[in-house]
């Protein structure tokens, strides 16, 4: 049983040695995903429903991906006895992505299948993109293979939302797409007060990667909570402005 477990945990399925960066591998992945990145929306632009089962698809694996990682990865920790703070929880800002494409898809509410798409268009995508690129871990390992094609997924979604038109961004939807982000983050935040974690970066920035350092400069963690949710709400803001002022200029 651990041997199988194993798979799912191991930093490199080859046995090589860290640090983990771009290799041959993962600028093959790299660039097939950029590929389709340009070619998809290209040829789904001027067919809903081809979207629409695009999109379907793309949420599907996504959601099967998670699946795998929470329940096999989960399992390596209990048989091994791991400490909790090893656990893999769907409390991440890129799991709202989960939640916010089956409602933008199926909601008949307008305003709210607005804020998930502008959600899904901004602060998803952005982090789509970043985890996307910045590797951190061997593609060669199931984390780390999961990590891309899950974030590849983040990032081609909007993409595919914006160049066919199913979305048409509006600077006004980064109240929606703001309110999502926050929605998610109050109970996430209750989380990692209790059991100090960081799940959404929003406790202390402890495993926000470079940006951990400017968090420990915060006179209180809760100085560091309103920076973040502030820099989301930015983002959203800013992305969504040029989002839109594209878009138009394309019209």
């Amino acid at each position: 049983m651990n041997t199988f477990l194993d798979f799912f945990a191991v930093s490199d399925w080859f046995e090589r040695p860290g640090p983990y960066g771009y290799g041959v591998e993962r600028i093959v992945l790299v660039l097939v995903c950029v590929f389709a990145c340009i070619c998809l929306p290209i040829y789904l632009k001027g067919r809903e429903q081809a979207t629409r089962k695009a999109l379907i698809s793309l949420w599907l694996s996504a959601l099967t991906l998670d699946l795998i990682k929470y329940i096999f990865y989960n399992a390596y920790c209990m048989v091994n006895h791991l400490d909790f703070s090893k656990y893999e929880l769907p409390l991440w800002t890129c799991t709202i992505y989960l939640f916010a494409l089956p409602l933008g898809l199926l909601c008949k509410n307008q305003r709210a299948k607005d804020a998930c798409n502008a959600f899904l268009c901004s602060i998803s995508m952005i982090g789509g993109f970043i985890n996307f690129l910045f590797p951190t871990e061997s593609v060669f390992s199931f984390m780390g293979l999961h990590t891309l094609l899950y974030h590849f997924i983040l990032l081609i979604t909007p993409i595919i939302m914006l160049v066919t038109g199913y979305y048409k961004p509006k600077v006004h939807h980064f109240i929606g797409a703001s309110s999502i982000f926050v929605l998610y983050g109050i109970p996430v935040f209750v989380f990692d007060s209790i059991f100090s974690q960081d799940y959404m970066f929003i406790y202390d920035g402890s495993w926000f990667g470079p940006m951990a350092d400017f968090a420990t400069l915060m006179p209180h963690r809760l100085v560091w909570t309103v920076v973040c949710v502030l820099g989301h709400i930015g983002v959203a803001t800013a992305i969504l402005y040029l989002e839109s002022k594209f878009i138009k200029a394309k019209e």
